[in-house]
């Protein structure tokens, strides 16, 4: 594989700080237009793959009831191996992208896909331990949730409702959202650096250790900017007559943002890497 691409425009700040939020999302949507001839069809399948795993959880809310029976536990199989084919075929995509991104010209998509296969399984594997391991994490807020929701009785309704109900339990999911930020390079990590699951999360911890409030600060501002991007999509499409409509410009919507995030961390990646002073 070729070394890690470092476009033109960039260069690791002599004081050694990270570039601004601006130059960052200005580059991370240069890349993404210059990598379009992958990052397009690689965000339809992953669109596909979201609908996939849509249509297994609403297949199997409305299987299985209340007494578990032989037609109950078919449909959980069913959903596992669902769950499982889509994870698998994210990780490809993922890695995919992640080795396009190292290129300087346009990839061969073909020898590119080959080596994301062989590399699938493992990042699955990655896939599901961060996802765990933020779970665990995220637990006490779950749980403050879920006590919340038996206390009202019934879902919440208005965004107004929902926000005032979080707004009880938000302080304990701060935990879960430092180990989200601390996982956020592990599978840059596996994947350039070769490590093993476990290596690449605890790599990851220290890499963004060394930088966690200039990344917390520029992470925040992308998912603030994504949710004021969503809300207006979703303004945007609410005359639509159908929820069927909505959904499938929600997830188009979701499947063609989601590499920005990916190149975004890209670039915060090699920069960290560049100013780690076992790397220089």
């Amino acid at each position: 594989m070729s070394p890690i691409y470092r476009p033109k425009t960039r260069v690791v700040k002599p004081d050694g700080k990270l570039s601004e939020f601006e130059q960052l999302l200005r580059e991370s949507l240069s890349i993404y237009g210059r990598k379009a001839r992958l990052i397009l069809p690689v965000a339809a399948v992953l669109m596909m793959n979201s609908l996939i795993l849509a249509g297994a959880n609403y297949f199997v809310f409305r299987a299985v009831g209340l007494r578990m029976g032989l037609r109950s536990v078919l449909a959980l199989l069913f959903w596992v191996a669902v769950v499982a084919l889509t994870i698998y075929i994210y990780s490809i995509c993922q890695v995919a992208l992640l080795s396009a991104l190292k290129e300087k010209g346009a990839p061969e998509i073909k020898k590119l896909f080959k080596h994301a296969k062989a590399l699938a399984l493992g990042y699955a594997k990655l896939y599901v331990y961060v996802r765990a391991l933020i779970f665990m994490w995220m637990l006490p807020f779950i749980a403050a949730m879920v006590g919340l929701l038996v206390r009202h009785g019934q879902p919440f309704g208005s965004d107004a409702e929902i926000v005032s109900t979080i707004s009880y339990a938000l302080p304990l999911a701060i935990p879960g959202l430092i180990y989200i930020l601390f996982y956020v390079f592990s599978s840059y990590v596996f994947v350039y650096e070769e490590k093993t699951v476990t290596e690449s999360v605890r790599q990851s911890k220290r890499l963004v250790a060394k930088f966690f409030g200039p990344l917390f600060g520029k992470y925040a501002l992308l998912l603030l900017l994504n949710l004021a991007i969503y809300y207006i999509v979703n303004w945007s499409i609410g005359f639509l007559p159908g929820e069927a409509a909505k959904q499938l410009l929600s997830r188009m919507f979701d499947s063609l943002i989601g590499p920005v995030y990916t190149i975004f961390g890209y670039l915060l990646y090699k920069e960290i890497k560049a100013l780690s002073p076992e790397h220089k």
